[in-house]
């Protein structure tokens, strides 16, 4: 705590008093509003802008926007193509947008994913605008028809 000295007013709530041992427990923690309020009314899978702070092999530290708690994307829900989900692909301070995987207000945990951000607007994108019918044209498109006729096939040859 450096930055308050002795005859400091602070404003702290008692949390803890030991008559016996002539000891007070305080917290100043306590009386600052709780940074992971920032959460209240917010929702899985809801896009929210981050700032990222710092970035090493793990993954990316982040600060989502007026919140004053720092969390890790981990590596593994940085992109949906792997090779995209290279920590070093961002340099910190940059803005970006990722979703909340997990919120878990009993737990106070948090997981954002920008990865799942990708998947929900991917999947946006094809009800919007993909139909089954336009997909045929694709190279893998008739694959899992293929694979269900060579089961059928194995079944009946049995």
């Amino acid at each position: 705590m450096g930055k308050y000295k002795i005859a400091d007013k602070i404003q702290v709530k008692v949390l803890e008093i030991k008559t016996a041992d002539q000891k007070i427990r305080v917290g100043l923690r306590q009386t600052q509003p709780d940074p992971f309020s920032w959460f209240k009314g917010k929702k899985i899978k809801e896009a929210i802008t981050v700032k990222i702070i710092s970035t090493d092999n793990k993954g990316l530290i982040v600060r989502p926007e007026g919140c004053e708690m720092d969390f890790t994307i981990k590596k593994s829900a940085i992109a949906i193509n792997a090779a995209d989900a290279r920590p070093t692909r961002f340099t910190g301070g940059e803005r970006i947008d990722c979703a909340i995987a997990e919120l878990d207000f009993e737990k106070r945990k948090v997981t954002l994913s920008i990865k799942l951000l990708e998947e929900i607007e991917k999947k946006e994108a094809l009800d919007k605008y993909g139909s089954e019918g336009s997909g045929k044209n694709l190279p893998f498109s008739t694959l899992s028809e293929d694979l269900e006729k060579k089961d059928k096939e194995k079944k009946e040859d049995e």
